[in-house]
């Protein structure tokens, strides 16, 4: 029994350090899984950080970014507690961890889907509606370039885009957003439509325009989260 509470304390832990890193780092979801300590994590003496070479990465640009300050902790934690205990588990289909970040309920490296649904999962049951990996990129980039349009050109080197075209696209986005809100911020509702292929879901918001999450998050309670089954 304490060995089942213990992994479903380390498997909260690595969801939760895996969600705030997304929100304060947003990664591609190919890079967040293939994370490793050595090669893409690196400890210096500033601390940790993220550095992905350009053979790793979508746009062949390497990434250098400090790992979070308020993410060192938990970080410090999950390698020291949690993930060797689940290291130490073992499945049938159990695959060699060696030095990957994110390990598996059964002591594998943690897959791109398993970490899509694993952030799907705690998203909808956080705020009614499933938001995936890709949707934090989006709102990284819109939500600097309402808070801080003047730097918005900040959130190509953030996300890891070749050039601003990419990053332009979220500033007119946030623009539209800004002249349709009305100044007295309501909640945004949201309905899950089912979308082709793999029984997932996608959310569309009733928001014209406004294809991000940070619809979710802006001025906005969440609803209550559904029963656990």
């Amino acid at each position: 029994a304490r060995a089942a509470e213990g992994a479903e304390a380390a498997l909260l832990h690595r969801d939760g350090l895996l969600i705030a890193l997304l929100a304060l780092v947003p990664l591609r979801r190919r890079n967040l899984a293939e994370l490793c300590m050595g090669s893409g994590i690196v400890r210096c003496e500033a601390g940790w950080r993220i550095a992905i070479p350009a053979c790793q990465t979508k746009t062949r640009t390497p990434i250098d970014l400090p790992w979070p300050g308020i993410l060192a902790a938990p970080l410090e934690a999950w390698l020291a507690v949690h993930r060797p205990l689940l290291c130490a588990r073992s499945g049938r289909l159990a695959r060699p961890v060696e030095d990957a970040l994110w390990v598996s309920s059964n002591g594998s490296p943690m897959t791109q889907i398993a970490i899509y649904d694993r952030v799907r999962l705690h998203t909808r049951c956080a705020f009614g509606a499933a938001i995936n990996p890709h949707l934090f990129r989006d709102a990284a980039a819109t939500t600097l370039a309402i808070a801080d349009p003047a730097r918005v050109r900040v959130a190509a080197a953030v996300l890891g885009h070749r050039s601003f075209s990419t990053t332009e696209r979220h500033y007119r986005q946030a623009t539209g957003l800004q002249h349709e809100r009305s100044p007295i911020q309501g909640r945004v509702p949201a309905c899950p439509r089912p979308c082709a292929g793999r029984g997932r879901s996608s959310i569309h918001l009733r928001c014209p325009g406004d294809r991000s999450a940070l619809a979710l998050f802006a001025g906005a309670a969440p609803p209550s989260p559904p029963h656990r089954r």
